[in-house]
């Protein structure tokens, strides 16, 4: 991650209540510069993810957040741009899956000239934690005559422009992409940038080559066939939009690069900028795995018999895929590759400190094993010790273990769970079943165990009936009303 032009915001945040529990506020900027015939100017991109903010509900019953932005440019310690405004979701129905929060500024800049771009967020709802600010250095740096390129700019999704917009550029509203890791999830990878100045290098009607391709940090070669040529007319400002699909490029670091060619294909003008992609489906394939290099990291110094448990606890975080991976062939694997497996997947979870990301999420499993480790299982080969992990601590916990004539029973509550609101796990101890032992019963998420009888099953003997009828016992009140 390139620190000048990106920069990862964390605002920590406990809500002090009993078995309540507030997560951290995760917020990203990034900046991008743009040149025009009368002066450049920069984008200035925020993107605050909607699982980590407070939502409080409105008469409606629906969640409601106030992220509170102030954003000042400046220049010398002159104030000359000054915007402050409140970020609210738009959602009006409970049901809705809330997006996260997008903020898009555009500001006229001077050539050549030294600007600081100052930006604090406040979570108007949560009284626990104080604003933090941040500080960009932009400086605009374009030639009068010689070829170049504007910044890339990577694009969450692109459609044409119908009213002028702050997303407006050369016809298209483009909704930026203000991360640069790109999981599995991400089929596409699409970007914009702009050429100046060919006219000047080129001539009037001046032919030369653009090409602009995906490069492989560790070869310095294009990556597989994600490349684009096109022979190219000089022109004022020539914008280009590109999409290349990523569906089968492997985990691992990258450069999106642009360059401008002359007839002779010497590289005349060039822009990059870096990427990392995590994709699950190629990287876990041993003809990739065996070229990580894992020697002198922390997966060196794990211990042979440590390696299945250090590759077994991530069942609870891993998609289907690589569930079946560590269930089905991981086991074969020697230990070398073992380790190339751990370290290539904490890798591709925080490139820059994989070892800090393995030990937090190392301190969860753990912790979930003081809480739920049973006399057969580890607490991650659990329901409760699973749910924890891969969703986090819930905000509310009502224990029914000693309702009268009703299974011993628990429901979690969850303010948020990734896009979705307001969600419930009810886990139960069955008959007979061991200490400390609650299985899944069931869960509104969507993906999980969904069990529309559950209140039945937890009410025993004459209770039944009462409780199918959704009456008689806490449950009811507690899954309805957390």
């Amino acid at each position: 991650m390139n620190i000048l032009n990106k920069i990862f915001v964390s605002l920590f945040a406990i809500f002090l209540l009993a078995d309540s529990f507030y997560g951290q506020i995760t917020a990203y900027v990034d900046h991008k510069t743009f040149n025009t015939v009368s002066n450049p100017y920069v984008e200035v991109y925020m993107e605050v993810l909607a699982n980590s903010i407070h939502y409080k509900k409105n008469e409606n019953g629906v969640g409601k957040c106030q992220i509170e932005i102030l954003q000042l440019l400046k220049s010398n310690d002159s104030i000359l741009a000054y915007d402050k405004f409140i970020l609210i979701n738009p959602e009006e129905d409970s049901s809705q899956i809330f997006d996260n929060l997008l903020d898009v500024k555009r500001y006229d800049l001077v050539n050549n000239q030294t600007y600081t771009i100052e930006i604090t967020f406040n979570d108007l709802l949560d009284t626990q934690t104080e604003a933090q600010s941040i500080s960009l250095e932009v400086k605009p740096r374009f030639s009068k005559f010689q070829c170049e390129f504007s910044d890339i700019q990577l694009v969450s999704s692109f459609s044409k422009t119908n009213q002028e917009n702050v997303l407006s550029k050369s016809g298209y509203d483009l909704v930026p992409l203000v991360s640069d890791f790109l999981n599995q999830d991400f089929l596409k990878i699409a970007y914009y940038f702009e050429v100046y100045h060919s006219i000047d290098q080129f001539g009037a009607d001046g032919r030369f080559i653009l090409t602009h391709f995906i490069e492989n940090t560790k070869t310095k070669s294009v990556a597989g066939n994600f490349s684009k040529t096109k022979k190219q007319t000089a022109q004022e400002i020539i914008p280009v939009l590109n999409a290349f699909d990523i569906r089968s490029l492997p985990t691992g670091s990258y450069h999106l690069v642009a360059q401008v060619k002359d007839r002779e294909n010497k590289v005349i003008a060039e822009k990059r900028i870096p990427f990392s992609r995590y994709n699950s489906r190629s990287n876990t394939d041993p003809k990739y795995l065996k070229d990580v290099n894992f020697k002198n990291t922390f997966v060196e110094d794990m211990l042979s018999e440590d390696l299945d448990d250090n590759i077994n606890c991530l069942l609870p975080i891993v998609d289907s895929y690589d569930s079946r991976l560590i269930e089905h062939k991981v086991p074969k694997f020697s230990d070398s590759l073992k380790r190339q497996f751990i370290y290539s997947f904490w890798y591709n979870k925080d490139t820059q400190y994989p070892e800090n990301a393995w030990m937090e999420y190392k301190k969860q499993v753990d912790l979930v094993d003081k809480l739920f480790r049973t006399t057969v299982k580890d607490g991650y080969e659990t329901d409760r010790g699973r749910t924890y992990l891969k969703y986090g601590k819930p905000n509310t916990i009502h224990d029914l273990t000693h309702e009268g004539n009703y299974r011993p029973h628990k429901i979690w509550h969850y303010y948020k769970v990734g896009q979705y609101n307001n969600i419930r796990f009810v886990f139960a101890n069955p008959k007979g079943a061991i200490p400390n032992e609650f299985q899944l019963l069931h869960s509104d998420l969507r993906g999980e165990f969904y069990n529309p009888n559950w209140k039945t099953q937890v009410a025993l003997g004459q209770n039944q009936g009462l409780d199918s009828q959704g009456a008689g016992n806490k449950s009811n009140t507690y899954y309805d009303n957390p």
